[in-house]
Parts: structure tokens; C-alpha cells; sequence
């Protein structure tokens, strides 16, 4: 929905997102992890309902993951940190929201889904786009 768009209908809203190197992004979680921090209050929405915990829960069944290796952080199959950018951005009810979310046969499909979805999200922010045809 562009901004115009917006406006009209009444809602008022302008999304905007800042991206980071992945990598970077990837790293800072999993010292945020590692410092002890985490959320264990958030919840996942998709299509009006919450996600169930087999489909997302996190890497621990303690308070926290104080000093966890970037090897155990890595490994964890319920890392959400794993392609956290494009799947932030994408329309997740494509995909079917949460659901096989940590099977591995249906990974790269995901993945793929996430990324075109993102990217169309993107075009559609009015920032974007006016970033996009400047450069």
C-alpha cells in the first residue's frame, strides 16, 4: 500500500524499517543471548492467532541463555534469529505462518517465500522506493 493510499483510507500509518548486514544483526542477537537477555514475554501473531509453542519456542528451557557459544547459538533448529530480517519484513501468511516452521524439508521453500515477500514490502514503503530510484 503506498502512502497516498494510506492517507485516504483513514489509517494514518507510514511503515518505515532501518536493515542491518545480516551478519552484524545475526551476531548482536546472539551476544544479546549470550548477556542474558531474551524474550521470553513475546508472543507471535500471524493471521489473527498466536503461534503455537511447537512451532516457535525458544533455544532454552532455563530463565535465559547466559553464555551460550555462537556454535550452540548456531545449531539451535528453533533459532529465530536465523533469517530474522526477512521474515520481519514478509507477509508470513503466505507461508502459512508459523506452521513447519522448523521442519527442514520445508526450509528452503520458506526462505524463499520470506525474501520475495520482504522485498515486495519493501517496494511498497514510499521511503524505499524513493531510495530505490535515486540510486
Amino acid at each position: 500500500m503506498d502512502a497516498d493510499s494510506e492517507i485516504k483510507d483513514g489509517t494514518g500509518y507510514f511503515y518505515t524499517t532501518q536493515l542491518r548486514d545480516p551478519l552484524d544483526r545475526y551476531i548482536s542477537e546472539w551476544k544479546h543471548q549470550a548477556s542474558g537477555g531474551h524474550w521470553e514475554d513475546s508472543f507471535y501473531i500471524c493471521a489473527g492467532g498466536h503461534a503455537e509453542w511447537g512451532q516457535v519456542r525458544p533455544c532454552f528451557l532455563t530463565d535465559n541463555w547466559r553464555g551460550v557459544s555462537l556454535d550452540d547459538f548456531m545449531k539451535c533448529k528453533y533459532n529465530l534469529a536465523t533469517n530474522r530480517m526477512a521474515r520481519m519484513l514478509a507477509d508470513l501468511e503466505r507461508s502459512n505462518c508459523y506452521k513447519h516452521f522448523h521442519e527442514e524439508k520445508y526450509k528452503r521453500q520458506r526462505a524463499l517465500q520470506w525474501v520475495s515477500s520482504a522485498k515486495q514490502n519493501l517496494r511498497s514503503m514510499e521511503f524505499f522506493e524513493t531510495c530505490l530510484r535515486k540510486s
